[in-house]
């Protein structure tokens, strides 16, 4: 039996699911962005935890950058403790990119806009694809219990092959449309009166 704190553990190190994760970001006027990212069926936690802190260094690196910053100010100077620092954030940003190099090119990443200006709904990606299968894998993760380890990782697949299409170009645009229909230009006509 998982314990509590290994499922927070868990969570902290490898995402919120095995399978991947999506974010669901609103802007202003109406304007909503979805990403979801699927890793390849059969991700063990070791690659979720690789996946993960190449997808996070950005952020942790910087704090630790700012750590190092603050706890080694007074004993070096501050060139040499900048150059640390950034030496330290880049360093971390090479190896965690070379580590999930091979992972990355297999996880599928789907992303679409949708822009709501009042009147209609207008949306760039594949937004339909998006909510099936975050409301496919969402219903996987519940019934994860009732099924088996090849089950679970069979269903995974399905939806990870289906987004096969829609993670090669995420905006490709749509077919152009028939250019605009210009009026003829005015013909000025000089209507000066002079007194």
């Amino acid at each position: 039996m998982i314990t509590r704190l290994a499922l927070v553990r868990r969570r902290l190190l490898e995402g919120p699911h095995p399978w991947g994760g999506y974010q669901v970001n609103a802007g202003r006027s109406g304007v909503f962005h979805v990403r979801l990212t699927v890793y390849p069926p059969g991700t063990n936690s070791a690659e979720r935890r690789v996946l993960a802190r190449a997808r996070d260094w950005p952020i942790v690196g910087a704090a630790v950058a700012l750590l190092a910053i603050v706890g080694l100010g007074r004993a070096v100077g501050p060139v040499l403790l900048m150059i640390c620092a950034a030496a330290l954030y880049v360093l971390g940003i090479v190896w965690t990119r070379s580590r999930s190099r091979q992972l990355r090119n297999t996880v599928r990443t789907v992303d679409a806009v949708s822009v709501h200006d009042g009147v209609h709904d207008v949306s760039r990606g594949e937004l339909s694809l998006i909510v099936v299968s975050i409301a496919s894998l969402r219903a996987l993760d519940e019934n994860s219990t009732r099924m088996t380890a090849v089950d679970y990782e069979a269903r995974w697949g399905e939806v990870y092959r289906s987004l096969a299409t829609a993670s090669a170009d995420p905006f490709r645009k749509p077919p152009a449309l028939a250019p605009p229909r210009r009026s003829p230009p005015r013909r000025r006509t000089d209507r000066s009166t002079s007194c």
